[in-house]
Order: C-alpha cells, then sequence, then structure tokens
C-alpha cells in the first residue's frame, strides 16, 4: 500500500475542503469584485486597482489560490482515473451529478488555464485589469460564450461540490437533510451562473455599443 493509499481518507477530505475553502470562497469573492463593472467602468477600474495594490499579492495568490487549485485538479483527476459512475447500471440521480462534476471539472481545467494565460499573466501581467481591456476580450463573440460556458461551469462544480462536502464531512446527515440542502445549492448554483452572466453580459453589450456608435461616427 503506497503513502497516498494510506492517507486516502485524509486526503480526499482536504480535496474536498480546498474546493470550498480557499476555492470557492475566491470563486464567490472575484464573481462580485468583477460585477462592479454593473456600477460604471470606474468601479470596476477603482475596484482592480485596489486589488493588485495589496501588498504581497503574488505571495497570497500563490498561496491560495494557485496551489489549492493545483492540487484541488491533481487529486480530483486522480480520483477520477480509480472511480467510475454507475448510472448506466443505476440509474439515481447523483450519479448524473457525479458525472456532470467530472465534466465540469474537465471544462474549468480548460477555461481557469485560459483565463490566467489571457489575463493574469498575459494582458494584464503588469497592471491591474481595466474595463476597456476586459471589454476588448470580451467583443469577441466566441470568447463571450466560452465565458458563459466557464462561468457556468464553475458555478455548478462549485454548488454541486459544497452538496458533497457537507454530507463528507458529515454536516448534512439523512436523506431529509441531503434532499433540502440539494435545492438550495440548485438555487446558489442559478444565482451565482446569474451573477457571472451578468457581469459577462454587461461587457459584450458594452462593446456592441461602443462598435455602434463608432459606425454612426464613420
Amino acid at each position: 500500500m503506497t503513502l497516498i493509499q494510506r492517507n486516502a481518507f485524509w486526503l480526499e477530505r482536504l480535496q474536498s475542503l480546498t474546493g470550498v475553502v480557499p476555492i470557492g470562497a475566491f470563486i464567490v469573492f472575484h464573481f462580485y469584485e468583477n460585477g462592479k463593472v454593473l456600477q460604471g467602468a470606474q468601479a470596476y477600474n477603482d475596484a482592480s486597482a485596489g486589488i493588485r495594490q495589496t501588498p504581497f499579492l503574488l505571495f497570497f495568490e500563490i498561496a491560495l489560490i494557485y496551489l489549492p487549485i493545483l492540487y484541488h485538479t491533481i487529486y480530483g483527476l486522480r480520483l477520477f482515473g480509480i472511480s467510475r459512475p454507475n448510472n448506466r447500471s443505476y440509474r439515481y440521480r447523483r450519479n448524473t451529478f457525479y458525472t456532470v462534476q467530472r465534466l465540469t471539472g474537465f471544462i474549468l481545467i480548460l477555461f481557469i488555464g485560459f483565463h490566467v494565460a489571457t489575463f493574469r499573466f498575459g494582458q494584464f501581467v503588469n497592471s491591474p485589469p481595466t474595463f476597456g481591456g476586459v471589454l476588448e476580450q470580451l467583443s469577441n463573440p466566441l470568447v463571450f460564450v466560452w465565458f458563459l460556458i466557464g462561468v457556468a461551469a464553475a458555478a455548478l462544480h462549485l454548488a454541486n461540490g459544497l452538496w458533497s462536502f457537507l454530507v463528507r464531512w458529515g454536516i448534512t446527515i439523512g436523506p431529509t437533510a441531503q434532499h433540502r440542502s440539494a435545492y438550495v445549492m440548485a438555487g446558489f448554483f442559478v444565482l451565482l451562473t446569474a451573477a457571472g452572466w451578468a457581469v459577462c453580459t454587461a461587457f459584450f453589450l458594452s462593446a456592441r455599443q461602443l462598435a455602434t456608435l463608432h459606425g454612426l461616427a464613420q
């Protein structure tokens, strides 16, 4: 038995915990931070600049975001490799959710990689994201649709992961509590997705409006 196998119980719970704190907490904060765009370009730029002025920002990003995401992803892939859904034999709702969790996980690997490469360590590596810069990215319909997919995948993965976290850590015990928490998490998924889509749509529509005004000016 390997070291990982001997400590599988704790490693699995650590993987579950990192999905909630700090990753889940960061996702909610990230949506809130970008939601400043709904208050206007200046509000967005001020919030973005304020975050970039945080002392030791890169250290906190590595310790509280990148390393937890890396562990959560690597161990999640291991769990995917050693376990299989049984929704073909037993068509229970949670078996379908198991498959959805893995599918959204793979989507998020691609989406987060794209997002970090083009934003944090791409266009905005030396300066905070600006309204104009993000608008330029999301003015592309393909990028806009990709962001809608990524946001929905993140919201669903987090909501489903929170449900599993409550079960795994013994917080929701019994079918009744788990059934009720499923409805709560479904509502959380809808609200989080709506918030993220509102942000993406605000940038996309602003780009369309600017393009229209530019065309009229010509």
